[in-house]
């Protein structure tokens, strides 16, 4: 193109219904609608619960005036039982219904696609757990990239367990998460359902077209991007993503500025972050042996 800004590149976002990945997929969007040498519009599409989580850190933003260059679009989800539309996201979603949830995810692939009929998107980005959107996509010609929230050591090591775990994993550093995976008592499947979230893995990632984008930084993690790349046969387009603090109904400014305020105070290398998402639940035993190793990291 003689001049990119003249041509307009419609994208659509589908990302899982967890504001773990909604965010970080909002924040791919500000970068992306933002950029000087392309006219890009973003389409995000969600519940309505997570679109209005989306319209209020939009609005509080102060990237609020690129607003008009993300439009949200509405996911239906059928209505299953123990699910009504306010419980389309894993927030405040019981651990049981976590299943329900991602099968009523794969019952809405067909509004997806009808969906993908009406905006015709010059690209899908989209989430892990929806092995059928990129197959939707493919069906019309449209290129469908895979953008994955989770750092490159976790993508790296759980690639490796579902497609080469006869073999040990090459970084022996690197041996969590195995425990995870093997808790299939925790996250009883649903029926009808056709996939496993676990046995969409390897085809959400395969699925993506020429390459993958992960969230990372080369200078951290750059063998594990390596790794990827060997393992999926694709490039890997790191992208860091820091998300800006906004004062909105998802958190509390003043708990904010306390928070900031004790962690400006500590001393250097003197504090650990521990999070494991949005909707991992911990059993008692495993509290006691993270509370033993937090323990015994401040000896």
């Amino acid at each position: 193109m003689d001049n990119p800004r003249e041509e307009k590149l419609n994208v659509l976002m589908l990302p899982f219904l967890a504001y773990g990945h909604v965010f970080p997929y909002l924040e791919l969007a500000k970068r992306l609608v933002s950029c000087q040498q392309y006219k890009i519009d973003i389409h995000i599409c969600s519940t309505p619960v997570i679109l209005q989580a989306i319209k209020d850190n939009l609005a509080s933003s102060s990237s609020s005036e690129l607003a008009n260059q993300i439009k949200l679009f509405e996911l239906k989800l059928p209505e299953l039982p123990e699910l009504p539309s306010h419980l389309h996201s894993t927030k405040d979603l019981h651990p049981h219904l976590v299943p329900r949830l991602m099968r009523a995810f794969d019952l809405s692939a067909p509004a997806f696609a009808d969906l993908l009929v009406t905006l015709r998107p010059d690209i899908l980005i989209y989430d892990m757990h929806s092995v059928w959107a990129p197959v939707a996509a493919r069906q019309l010609g449209i290129p469908a990239i895979h953008f994955n929230i989770l750092g490159a050591t976790s993508v790296a090591f759980l690639h490796h367990h579902f497609i080469a775990h006869e073999k040990p994993f090459p970084f022996p550093s690197i041996d969590v998460g195995i425990a995870f995976l093997n808790r299939p008592e925790e996250i009883p499947e649903e029926p009808e359902q056709e996939l496993t979230p676990w046995e969409q893995w390897g085809p959400t990632m395969e699925s993506s077209s020429d390459f993958i984008v992960i969230r990372s930084l080369p200078e951290i993690e750059s063998k594990y991007i390596d790794y990827i790349s060997l393992l999926t046969g694709k490039e890997v387009v790191p992208v860091p993503l820091l998300a800006e603090h906004v004062n909105d109904n998802l958190g509390n400014e003043k708990e904010y500025k306390r928070i900031m305020g004790w962690l400006g105070n500590r001393e250097r290398r003197s504090v650990v972050l521990v999070s494991f998402g949005s909707s991992y639940v911990m059993r008692n035993k495993e509290m006691e042996q993270l509370s033993i190793a937090l323990g015994f990291m401040s000896i």
